[in-house]
C-alpha cells in the first residue's frame, strides 16, 4: 500500500510502507555499527607501512558478522 506525499515542487509522489518494521531497523544497524573492511585496513596498514595483515583481514570480516547478528538479534526483540 502506498501514501502520497507533497513535495516542494506541489507534485505527488507516492512512496511504499515497510511492511516489515525491523528489517529496515536492522539495516540501520549493521550500516552503523560496520564499515567497509578492506578500505579500512587499507588505509591504516598503508599509512603506517605494514605489508603483512596477518590475522587482521579475518578478524574484521568475523566482527562485521557478528555485528550483522547483533543487529537482526536486537531487531527482532525490540519489534517482537
Amino acid at each position: 500500500t502506498g501514501k502520497e506525499m507533497l513535495t516542494p515542487e506541489k507534485k505527488t509522489v507516492k512512496y511504499l510502507e515497510c511492511t516489515i518494521p525491523y528489517l529496515g531497523f536492522a539495516a540501520s544497524i549493521m550500516l552503523g555499527s560496520t564499515e567497509t573492511i578492506f578500505y579500512t585496513i587499507a588505509l591504516y596498514f598503508g599509512s603506517v607501512g605494514v605489508k603483512r595483515t596477518r590475522a587482521a583481514i579475518p578478524a574484521a570480516i568475523l566482527s562485521s558478522i557478528v555485528g550483522a547478528a547483533v543487529a537482526i538479534i536486537l531487531s527482532r526483540r525490540r519489534f517482537a
